[in-house]
């Protein structure tokens, strides 16, 4: 079984499912989910439960087999046992391990090396346990289809939401995404992240014009307000904030339904930009994904969309 552990919201978790779903697929093995990460943080949830995903979540013991990590009570003590015996028989610490694997238990845990595509996970075996965010389309190039059928929410049961699927499809839409919140809010986010300027809209939008004849943009945010007063320049325009009208997974999909998009250093951004396979859609995305330029993002965004400069401030 290849086992994930998933963290971060929506975007995140939808990265860290495909990588391991494709390397599940391709080794033939059952897919696990360890969500045991959303315990220590109660800002996050787990959120792939409403989309038609095929996996299954993984045991305490299915987890504790694989990366040695007690997860219950028995296996805390089981684990102290190994310690206190390997101390009696004067093994080195890391010897202890070796006590635990007659009973099936192993340290199988691959952490992801850097941000950017790591080939060395192409050859990882079918026993094991990913952990980190695997933000690139290479890790599931090849299971791109089936993605995109189990990644997609159905039709959502708001009217609000049917009424803009409606638009949408009857426009030359444009989803736009703006990522405010705790990108701003929060001094180690925003500082980490950084936003994506007023120029960086009106440059995208710009680029998309050559293409979309009369566009009409669907401004996706959480700070509907900032859209408002220094976005006006995208025109004619409908702002879809938080508050009621539609969910997450909705809003996913309509950015999805699309047929343009100008996304935000987001990867639920990325997703929802990602999820439509329209022909000749153009996608505009940030050059610049962290404030720090010496992250690898090479391998971030698909060769297809245009990079235009963010300057994350």
């Amino acid at each position: 079984m290849v086992i994930v552990r998933l963290k971060g919201g929506l975007g995140n978790q939808m990265f860290q499912y495909a990588a391991a779903k494709a390397l599940a697929t391709a080794r033939g093995v059952r897919l696990g989910l360890d969500l045991t990460a959303f315990d220590a943080d109660p800002k996050r949830r787990f959120e792939l439960d409403r989309l038609p995903i095929s996996a299954t979540i993984a045991s305490p013991r299915a987890i504790f087999r694989v990366t040695a990590r007690p997860q219950t009570r028995s296996q805390r003590a089981l684990t102290r046992s190994a310690r206190a015996l390997a101390r009696v028989a004067r093994l080195p610490p890391d010897r202890e391990l070796g006590l635990l694997r007659p009973l099936g238990v192993d340290r199988r845990v691959y952490s992801e090396p850097h941000f950017h595509f790591d080939p060395n996970f192409q050859n990882l075996p079918p026993d094991v346990y990913l952990d980190g965010y695997w933000q690139s389309e290479r890790y599931f190039a090849g299971i791109a289809d089936k993605l995109r059928r189990e990644l997609t929410v159905g039709a959502a049961a708001q009217s609000e939401a049917r009424d803009l699927e409606r638009a949408i499809r009857s426009t030359e839409s444009v989803g736009v995404h703006v990522r405010r919140g705790d990108y701003v809010t929060d001094e180690r986010t925003a500082a980490y992240h950084g936003t994506c300027d007023p120029d960086y809209y009106r440059a995208a939008a710009e680029r998309v014009r050559e293409v979309a004849g009369q566009p009409h943009f669907f401004v996706f945010s959480d700070d509907p307000g900032w859209v408002r007063t220094d976005l006006a320049f995208l025109s004619p325009s409908t702002v879809i904030g938080p508050g009621g009208r539609t969910r997450p997974h909705d809003d996913m999909r309509l950015l999805s339904l699309c047929r343009h998009a100008i996304i935000a250093n987001s990867s639920f951004s990325w997703w929802g930009a990602w999820l439509n396979d329209r022909p000749g859609k153009r996608v505009v995305a940030p050059a610049r994904w962290f404030s720090d330029p010496s992250i690898d993002t090479s391998d971030l965004l698909p060769k297809d969309w245009l990079r235009k400069d963010s300057r994350p401030r």
